[in-house]
């Protein structure tokens, strides 16, 4: 999913929204996240450190990347985890 159309959803929900600018991630300081610019920055931040913990462990952990807007998404899905292709579906709730 792209970040504006993810920022899109995020706004919508400002429960989430305010629940991301409250957390204790790390990385994403008390109230920073609330634009595209500051969320894309803390999760491509958040993409390269578990890319990098997910290496130092070689066999011992496998990271598996999907994009859910692909129109394939359920037959990755199938394929990487053996679950049928028809439990994934797009639906905002």
């Amino acid at each position: 999913m792209s970040m504006n159309n993810w920022q899109s959803i995020h706004s919508s929900e400002i429960n989430m929204r305010q629940r991301f600018e409250r957390a204790d991630i790390t990385g994403l300081p008390t109230g920073v996240g609330r634009n595209v610019s500051e969320f894309s920055h803390f999760y491509c931040e958040y993409v390269k450190r578990v890319r990098e913990e997910v290496a130092k462990y070689p066999g011992r952990h496998e990271l598996i990347e999907i994009d859910i807007e692909d129109t394939t998404v359920g037959w990755q899905m199938e394929e990487a985890f053996g679950t049928s292709h028809t439990c994934w579906g797009k639906k905002n709730t």
